[in-house]
């Protein structure tokens, strides 16, 4: 649950097939900057997002693999070395898989009468 999505970011350290030791860098804009929403260097990447929502408890899933082929031009990384998680919030488990997780809850932020098929 993030109290104060403000502070709220995310980083991930990994490494390549090369054994380059590079980062993704997930934040809440400060917006005390005009900037792109993604800065890439040789080494990092920072992603601007505003996709929290403070006081629900939400089930975060990053797909890395998505985000370091397209920012660093890599086919693949070999190991994820670091997760940091800062600011203000609640957590009840971090954990990594190679496959998504299922949604275990019902999203409140789907309404159910517009995604699922009639019945006939």
């Amino acid at each position: 649950m993030i109290l104060d999505k403000r502070y709220f970011s995310i980083e991930i350290a990994f490494t390549d097939l090369q054994g380059t030791k590079r980062r993704l860098y997930f934040h809440n804009g400060t917006h005390v900057h005009e900037c792109a929403a993604v800065t890439v260097q040789p080494l990092h990447a920072r992603i601007e997002h505003d996709l929290l929502v403070e006081g629900k408890w939400l089930n975060l899933q990053i797909d890395v693999q998505s985000f370091i082929e397209p920012l660093f031009s890599q086919p693949n990384f070999r190991s994820i070395d670091n997760i940091t998680i800062c600011g203000d919030c609640r957590l009840r488990r971090v954990f990594t898989t190679k496959h998504q997780v299922p949604e275990t809850v019902e999203n409140p932020l789907i309404r159910p009468d517009i995604y699922t098929e009639p019945v006939h």
